[in-house]
This record gives C-alpha cells, structure tokens and sequence, in this order.
C-alpha cells in the first residue's frame, strides 16, 4: 500500500462503512458480496482497487483462515460457499465488511448486518450450501494486494467541497443558500401575489404545510386577523411554533395526505392556502366557509426526474398534475376557477449545489449522501466539465377553487 493512503486507511474505513450502512435493505448488489465490499471502499474514497475475482479466491490469496477471532472494523470477513454460477459448481465464498463489534454489514438477498457467525445459519438459495466462517483480512491486507488509483487532484477537492454542502444546515423551508446556484425558471403567476390579493378580501385564513413559515412571514402585511398554520416535519412545526406562535397564529401538527382530517371547525376559514404540501380534499372543502377560495401551487409529480435518474431513483408521486388534483377538488364539491400548468428547467450551476438540495430534500434520492453517491456526483460533474451544463426537467400548476 503506498505511503499516501497508509495514514488513511481509519477515514478509509469510517466511510466505507457509512456507504454501507446507507444501502441497509437495499437490493441492488443481491448476492453479489465481493462487489458490494469492494465498492464500499471505492465509491466513498475516491479509489479502485484491482481484487479478486469472487470472495473465495480473496480468502484463499488473504490467508483469511489464519485469523479466526472476532474480525476487527473494516475488515472483509470470508466465508465458503458452495453453488453453481454459470452452469459451474464451485467453492464462491462470500464476504462481508466487519463493524467492529461482531457483526458484519454483507450483500445477501439485500443488504443487512448480521453476527458474524450468525452469518452461517442464513437460508442458503437454491442449490447452495449455508456460509461457513473462514476467518478475516485487515483492510491493510486488502489494499496492499491491490492497485490503487487515487482521484485526480482536483476531483478529491471536489468531493470534500461536496462533503462540506451536505452538512450546511438546512431548517424551514429556506433555499437562500443555493441563491444564484439553483436556478428556476419563471413560471407564468406569482402565487406570493395572488395569496395577499385573496389575504386582504379574507378574515380567516390558513397556510397549510407552511414549512418553517418563511414565505408566510413574507406576506404579514396582508394577515387577516385571524391566521393559523400547519406542519408536521418536526425541525419545521419547532422552528414555525417559535416564530408564528408568539404573533398569534394558532399552530397545528397535522400531517397532510389524502386521508387524514384536520382539526378544525366546519366553514372555519374563508381562505385555505397550500404551496407544495398534500391535502385531504374533502377535509379542504369542508373547513372552506361558503364562498371561501382554495388556493394551491403544486410540483408536478415527475418534478426533475432525470436528476433522479441520474441516482437510480424515480418520482414517487408520479400521479400528481394539474389534471388529476383538479379532478379531486371537483369531486369534494369544490369549484375550479384558475388552473394554469407550467414546465421549464431547474438549472444548476455547480454539482455541490446538488448535493445540498438532494441531502435537503431527502424524499427526492431516498438515503442520498455524498459518500453512497459519490460515482453519480462525478458523473454530473464530467458533464458540467463537457460544458453539457446541470438543466434538468420541472413542473409545476395552480389551482384556485371556491366552495
């Protein structure tokens, strides 16, 4: 091992780890073990290692049977296995990545952690024998049989700037961060306008999902007297209750989907606002006093979904437009008066602005960090270098509705 990564190896081991816990109950390396491992301490560190070709042959070429004790953090534990692959029946092995405290994270039917003998009581596949412990090679072991080829000198300064967006703190609803990184382009309405139009002709209103109450606040010079919120993401519904509760605003926890009530009187309010949360439509009707307005901007379902692509994910809301939301307020008796659809591109100028927004839209790239991500990030990147640029596809509509 070369005298660069030698003072490396515990940050070597702290990530690889972390990569593979983040792929717990993951599928995607279903049995296979040894590419699991190897890539647990390739994609986080910026290296390659040239290995063997299938877990038995490591434990062979690692003496893996000479240590038999509990295998110490970062090691492969190595295992015989029998089956057939390709029509040849043989000794694969399996292999997993030791956490130091007797358990091993491993590639089996999906990813888990298991102890590491209990490893060997797992329900083989058909025409396979249960693992039997072999023993484990340090991690020092592994790289110094292997060739190791370090990023180029820019690229690992790029992933620890990437490293540094990720833990930037993120609360409410507050993308000022990303001011001049994240480009949206304009959509035809300005819902901020239209909600202090309705605001002032209103003496009840309620912002549903108001996230940390930042865009609310924006617009306290239209407050009716009577206002009230709700939020249900628990950094959010702390940050709001400190900053609305004490100018009066009544602040519920109310979680927003299609099904569930919210606690509030029938005809209670005369204006229900709603920017990117779900609602419960017939819950929306039933609190509108009559002549009341609803008024709602929504991202459309398949909102940058070849960003998502890009990470292996898919949009999971893919039924939301303008077409279908519409069709459930007319069901709940509600009256469509605007409904304008809009899409365009949502630009970034530089992949760390990305790593922030997908860590702090955590729905978007289920587990996504830098460290689980790191080949997809540099993909992106080699396209921002190909001078391709970072635009990828958005969504969105309004809908205004009346009781």
């Amino acid at each position: 091992m070369g005298e660069v990564l030698s003072d490396q190896i515990e940050t070597y081991v702290d990530r690889a780890v972390r990569w593979a816990m983040g792929l717990l109950g993951s599928t995607e390396y279903r049995y296979l073990c040894l590419g699991f491992v190897e890539d647990a301490y390739e994609m986080p560190n910026g290296i390659e290692l040239d290995g063997y070709s299938y877990a038995k042959e490591s434990a062979d070429a690692y003496g893996a049977e000479r240590n038999i004790g509990v295998p110490p953090r970062g090691a492969y534990v190595l295992y015989d296995c029998w089956g057939e692959i390709k029509g040849e029946r043989k000794n694969w092995g399996h292999v997993g990545l030791s956490l130091g405290d007797g358990k091993v994270v491993h590639a089996w039917d999906k990813v888990r952690v298991d102890g590491y003998l209990e490893v060997q009581n797992l329900a083989a596949g058909p025409g396979w024998t249960r693992p039997q412990y072999v023993g484990w090679a340090p991690v020092s072991q592994v790289f110094e049989g292997a060739t190791i080829r370090t990023l180029r000198a820019h690229q690992r300064k790029l992933v620890e700037a990437w490293r540094r967006e990720e833990q930037q703190p993120f609360s409410g609803w507050d993308f000022s961060y990303l001011t001049g990184r994240m480009l949206e382009e304009e959509h035809p309405w300005s819902y901020p306008a239209r909600a202090a139009e309705l605001m002032q002709q209103s003496s009840a209103v309620l912002d549903m999902g108001t996230g940390g109450g930042e865009r609310l606040l924006e617009l306290r010079a239209y407050w009716p007297k009577k206002v009230a919120v709700t939020e249900d993401y628990p950094p959010n519904l702390e940050l709001v209750t400190k900053r609305l509760a004490p100018l009066g605003v009544r602040v519920e926890n109310v979680s927003l989907t299609i099904y569930d009530p919210m606690p509030f009187a029938d005809g209670e309010f005369d204006l229900v606002l709603n920017r990117h949360s779900g609602f419960n439509a017939d819950e929306v009707a039933r609190i509108l006093a009559p002549g009341g307005t609803f008024l709602t901007q929504q991202v459309h379902g398949l909102w940058a979904q070849d960003l998502l692509a890009v990470f292996g994910a898919k949009p999971q809301w893919p039924e939301a437009t303008l077409y279908n939301n519409a069709d459930i307020l007319k069901a709940a008796g509600l009256t469509i008066v605007r409904a304008e659809d809009w899409s365009g591109k949502l630009t970034f100028t530089d992949v760390g602005a990305i790593a922030y927004y997908l860590k702090a839209v955590p729905w978007l790239v289920p587990g996504f960090a830098v460290d689980t991500h790191l080949e997809c990030l540099l993909e992106l990147q080699a396209r921002l270098e190909r001078g391709e640029g970072l635009a990828f596809e958005a969504g969105k509509y309004l809908i205004e509705a009346c009781r």
